[in-house]
């Protein structure tokens, strides 16, 4: 029971660190986009 909560958890954490991932990713995308228009 235990080990299936830590399991559960630790899931949850890689789930929050991909999305923060995909965001800083997106973010990081969306600032080349713009700094490249800028420079064209």
């Amino acid at each position: 029971m235990s080990s299936t909560g830590k399991w559960t958890c630790k899931r949850d954490h890689e789930t929050q660190v991909t999305i923060l991932l995909i965001i800083a990713i997106a973010l990081s995308n969306d600032i080349l986009i713009v700094v490249g228009l800028k420079i064209i």
